[in-house]
């Protein structure tokens, strides 16, 4: 299968080709930084994805493309870079996506369309776990990028015939983070739910995401968590603390995930595989 990774020297990309290329698939690994080598049946293409035509040569042939170039958080760049930067280059994507027939793409979005980590005004909940369903607030640039790009493959998937998924990721743990989990307390500023997805267990959703069965011309959300969450205090006592009165449904295990991913189970058979070692 010819897949298609953009942000592919970054954290989740760079792991992700290595797990693509152990499945024998063949991966055009697009990146804007130089590569530094390839693997077995990796092709690396240096591109900037904020320019159209670059784009239409990236997707050109793709059975599946998995866009996970972004700036990944806010103030990096001021505000307007980072949000044209990443709202473009998923538009990019999209259309020339749409035109080229590519038959699936897989949208890296963020939980911080739902829970922006440096918030402006009080943050709210309607209910936990939260799920694909609970409303959307994003408050700054780069949740704001997340949540327009979701509403671009709406449109794309609507009137064009693309069939995408989005994937709100919250923080991706890699050794460093885990290492560090439990979390001793809550006293940090809300730690985006304390929800947390393995690095291993993300790669996998991004291939189940591009793979499985999903209805042509839909776009769906998928919120992509760890079961549990990375506090060492029981989830019930971290949410009556900052969000008191906030009805918890009756699946919320001891130390469960404020975010719940059965979605992901269900439609792509994604089981997170890795929790924190309590």
């Amino acid at each position: 299968m010819r897949i298609v990774v953009t942000g592919a020297r970054g954290r989740l990309g760079a792991a992700l080709v290595t797990y693509l290329s152990g499945l024998g698939h063949d991966i055009l690994a697009v990146d804007a930084v130089p590569a530094a080598g390839a693997e077995p049946g990796v092709q690396p293409l240096r591109a900037d994805l904020r320019e159209a035509g670059e784009v239409y040569d990236v997707v050109d042939g793709a059975e599946a493309v998995i866009h996970l170039a972004a700036l990944a958080a806010q103030r990096i760049y001021p505000s307007g870079h980072t949000f044209f930067n990443n709202v473009g280059m998923t538009w990019n994507i999209l259309e020339a996506s749409a035109r080229l027939k590519v038959p699936r793409v897989v949208i890296a979005s963020s939980l911080q369309v739902n829970h922006t980590v440096t918030p402006r005004t009080p943050i709210s909940y309607e209910y936990f776990p939260v799920d694909e369903e609970h409303p959307v607030s994003p408050q700054d640039d780069y949740g704001l990028s997340k949540y327009v790009g979701e509403i671009c493959a709406d449109t794309f998937s609507i009137h064009w015939g693309l069939t995408v998924a989005s994937l709100r990721f919250p923080l991706i743990a890699a050794a460093e983070h885990y290492d560090l989990m439990p979390l001793p307390d809550m006293d940090v500023p809300l730690g985006a739910l304390f929800a947390y997805v393995h690095q291993d267990d993300a790669v996998r959703g991004c291939y189940l995401a591009a793979t499985a069965p999903l209805p042509p011309r839909s776009h769906t959300v998928f919120m992509m968590a760890a079961r549990d969450s990375s506090l060492g205090a029981p989830t019930r006592a971290y949410l009556d603390r900052y969000f008191p009165g906030v009805p918890i449904r009756p699946q919320l295990a001891e130390f469960g995930s404020t975010i719940d991913s059965s979605r992901a189970e269900r439609l792509l058979g994604w089981v997170p595989q890795v929790t924190v070692k309590r």
